[in-house]
């Protein structure tokens, strides 16, 4: 273990002082008091990990730890705000309380970390920092001046290189090796406030670029509770007056996007799940790369929560050509395509067991139906011939035994959960996202909105993993796979979107409780067109409007919605009165229309309500 001084790295450049932070409101803001659970804040390249009481902030650029222990004088948390990119934590200690603010920025891999007094709090006097650089590692060289620290270190991954500023300048820095590997940094800053700690790393022209725009904060901070709101991207959004839901579907989505686009380390499996999440509603490139980071993973066999282990390339097939289905960009399905030549399916379905053909069945024939237009007709029959064959001669398919779900059934239960087909013949605990996503192949779906807005809204409000993971806490934190199960519940589930933008056609086939009577969706994508569907029930009178929001050419929705009651009566559509397609289902009813949309189109179904059962 070796830390030494180099002055080849230079000095860090003076800059502007920073701005001050605290003037966004973040639009998925959840106050709360300070426990002992963690925290993760998330950007795209940097997410920041703690303690909500003790704060010990661990800065981490993709998955590797860049500095860890951020540690002051000034108290113990206890009280916050939170939101899925920044915390603001009252600090309360023997000489007064501070206010600490800490944000991970959007874009860059930036965090900020300011302390500033309370409205009628007095500054506590000098205030000591403490906090580790490049921890573990075992030769560190580093270069001190002024008002910060730079220092470099190899690894696995490449060098990486850190930027610590301290705004105003410290009285002193003292640096020495730390215990383990890195260098331990310390420092006291007796100017009153506000502080601001500035930590940026990366490769050395990427630390030094997120550097220069560190004097924009408060820009950084706008963006982050801007980009927080999913309503400020092109991407599916819920309006239901129920904040547990509006506001989980907006975190979740930005879980699932950070933990994707920092190309964290993490599972397979975790990956698949939330990018099928991110594709559900209409996250394009937190979509893509999940594609890109599951062809990392190669052919190996990774765990499978539906079952047995299944390969991670055919999971990558899978999620490429639903982002093919969604965007209608066949890049990544002819990738996927390219990657799989005839003698390659040959060998794939001579090698797996009956779960695997099954996830590969499905990809295959879901790759056929996102190329239709984009490949020669032979591609596309040898794909529909492969996905129709089932598991080789000689392979064993073991009977399912009491209590355990079937073998075999984890690519044909993802096929019905993400069409609703049918229920699952062995579905997981409705206490559980899959769970959740499951019950609504269920005639009724009131039991499936309850178990999903329980699950939706227990993230923001903390767990094991911190405020909107719905994971358990993982180092290095990766992609939440939860949150992206959760969206697919949204997406496939409530909604039943089922894109297909090569056609410029969508299904959406919403399944709204018997107690809901109003709700918005927006954001709905197919293509480069997008959409917003609205739900009114007033009486006996079911009323669904559909609007254009984005895209030149207009595309065919396949309109069919479940609703309660028990026999159709009159319809009209814009209007005018209709006959439309409707299939009794109990005490539902789901009835189906084919509509151009060029513009704005209203179907008003009356429906008799369902009468009790008699006793």
């Amino acid at each position: 273990m070796t830390a030494r001084i180099d002055p080849s790295l230079g000095s860090v450049a003076q800059q502007a002082a920073p701005g001050a932070l605290g003037l966004a409101e973040p639009a998925l803001a959840r106050p709360g008091v300070a426990g002992v659970a963690p925290f993760l804040l998330e950007g795209e390249r940097l997410a920041v990990t703690g303690t909500e009481r003790h704060g010990d902030h661990a800065f981490w650029v993709g998955g590797r730890l860049v500095a860890e222990g951020l540690a002051t004088d000034a108290g113990a948390g206890v009280n916050l705000v939170a939101a899925p990119a920044s915390l603001r934590r009252e600090l309360l200690g023997p000489r007064g309380s501070l206010l600490e603010l800490t944000l991970a920025v959007p874009t860059l891999p930036l965090a900020a970390v300011q302390w500033r007094t309370t409205q009628n709090g007095r500054w506590p006097g000098a205030l000591g920092l403490r906090l580790t650089l490049l921890p573990r590692c075992g030769e560190v060289r580093y270069h001190v001046r002024g008002e910060g620290v730079r220092c470099v270190a190899a690894g696995d991954g490449g060098e990486m290189a850190v930027e610590l500023r301290v705004h105003p300048e410290p009285a002193e820095w003292r640096v020495a090796e730390a215990a383990g590997g890195g260098i331990e940094v310390r420092a006291s800053i007796s100017a009153e406030g506000p502080v601001t700690l500035l930590l940026a790393a990366g490769s050395q022209a990427a630390a030094a670029a997120a550097m220069a725009a560190a004097p924009h904060l408060s820009a950084h901070e706008l963006r982050a509770a801007a980009d927080a709101d999913v309503a400020s991207r092109d991407a599916l959004t819920v309006s239901t007056g129920v904040p547990e839901l509006d506001h989980g579907v907006s975190w979740a989505a930005a879980r699932a996007r950070g933990g994707l686009l920092r190309g964290a380390s993490g599972s397979a499996e975790g990956v698949f799940w939330a990018g099928l999440g991110a594709v559900g509603v209409g996250d394009a490139t937190a979509g893509q790369a999940a594609v890109d980071a599951l062809r990392c993973h190669g052919s190996g066999s990774v765990p499978w929560r539906l079952g047995s282990p299944v390969p991670a390339d055919a999971l990558a097939t899978l999620l490429a050509a639903r982002f093919t289905l969604l965007s209608g960009d066949p890049d990544g399905a002819l990738e996927a395509l390219r990657l799989l030549p005839p003698e390659e399916v040959a060998a794939r379905r001579a090698t797996a067991d009956p779960p695997a053909w099954a996830l590969w069945a499905l990809a295959l024939g879901s790759l056929a139906d996102a190329l239709r237009y984009a490949a020669v007709e032979g591609e596309i029959r040898a794909l529909r011939e492969a996905a129709a064959l089932g598991p080789p001669p000689g392979r064993v398919v073991r009977l399912p035994m009491a209590g355990h779900a079937p073998t075999g059934e984890g690519g044909e239960a993802l096929g019905r959960l993400l069409s609703l087909s049918a229920p699952l013949p062995a579905p997981p605990e409705p206490d559980t996202p899959l769970g959740a996503w499951a019950l609504w192949a269920a005639p009724d779906p009131d039991a499936a909105w309850t178990a999903w807005r329980s699950l939706l809204g227990r993230g923001p409000a903390g767990g094991a993993g911190g405020r909107g993971t719905w994971d358990v806490a993982t180092r290095p934190p990766g992609a939440a796979a939860e949150a992206g199960i959760l969206l697919c519940g949204l997406a496939h589930g409530l909604l039943g979107l089922a894109p297909d933008a090569p056609s410029g056609r969508i299904r959406i086939a919403p399944s709204f409780p018997t107690h809901v009577s109003a709700f918005r969706a927006g954001g709905i994508g197919v293509g480069e067109a997008e959409l917003e569907l609205r739900y009114e029930r007033e009486g006996r009178t079911h009323r669904l409007r559909l609007e254009p929001t984005r895209g030149r050419a207009p595309v065919t929705v396949v309109l069919a919605p479940s609703v309660s009651g028990e026999a159709p009566g009159v319809a009209r559509v814009d209007g005018v009165p209709a006959e439309l397609d409707a299939v009794a289902m109990g005490t539902r009813i789901r009835f189906s229309v084919q509509l151009v949309l060029d513009a704005p189109r209203t179907v008003e179904v009356d429906v008799e309500p369902a009468r009790a059962p008699r006793e």
